[in-house]
């Protein structure tokens, strides 16, 4: 891969794509074998982590794992983003003015 370039990861429910996008997103612990983005060891890290190397996880069932419905669209957009001072009022706010700008 190249920078820039987005990969996605498919296939027949139940053969393991769920579960590998959460190991590669630290969603999950991975069990065996590791798992390296420009020889940089990832493996059992943690989602902020992710985040932080640019890393995304799009779950298969987005209304169910992905998003709560009672929120409105700009609120589940902000989720992962609670520890970036650039959207924090303070330890327990979110600036929602920054959050929408």
């Amino acid at each position: 891969m190249r920078a820039g370039e987005v990969l996605g990861i498919a296939g027949v429910a139940g053969n393991g794509q769920s579960e590998l996008a959460q190991v590669i997103t630290g969603l999950r612990p991975c069990s065996s074998g590791r798992v390296t983005i420009n020889g940089q060891e990832i493996s059992n890290r943690s989602p902020g982590f992710a985040i932080a190397q640019d890393l995304s996880h799009v779950p298969e069932d987005r209304q169910r794992l992905g998003m709560i419905m009672d929120f409105a669209a700009w609120e589940n957009m902000a989720f992962g983003y609670h520890n970036d001072p650039a959207y924090q009022k303070n330890r327990l706010l979110m600036d929602n003015g920054a959050i929408l700008e």
